[in-house]
């Protein structure tokens, strides 16, 4: 019993697994009509490091950006892939489709929630 209290104690760390660029896709990949300004409230950044973080994923090509009158329009690149060799032959869609699926609505039960 000691060790499972030991375990729920751990400190959360000062260091994130997620990059922001990372955490950057996955938001955009979900919201695709987010301003640059929800997109850093969200993800807690300033507004010039998600321009920023924008500017990298499009040059990319990992997101396309387009314009649509004063807004920005965000899309996924779902043919694009990881960089990493660990990771390379995962395609962001396989990826992201996961990543939704695992973050469904769900009820106070845990019950799956309709769309």
């Amino acid at each position: 019993m000691a060790e499972t209290e030991d375990l729920e104690r751990v400190p959360i760390p000062v260091w994130t697994l997620v990059t922001s660029h990372g955490l950057a896709l996955l938001y955009v990949a979900t919201h695709p009509d987010a301003t640059v300004r929800e997109i850093a409230g969200v993800l807690e950044l300033t507004e010039r490091r998600v321009a920023d973080i924008i500017r990298d994923l499009a040059s990319e090509k990992l997101i396309l950006v387009t314009r649509e009158g004063r807004r920005n329009r965000y899309a996924l690149n779902a043919g694009a892939r990881f960089r990493h060799p660990l990771v390379a032959d995962i395609p962001f869609r396989a990826f992201i489709r996961l990543w939704k699926w695992s973050n469904r609505p769900r009820d106070l039960t845990g019950r799956e929630l309709p769309p």
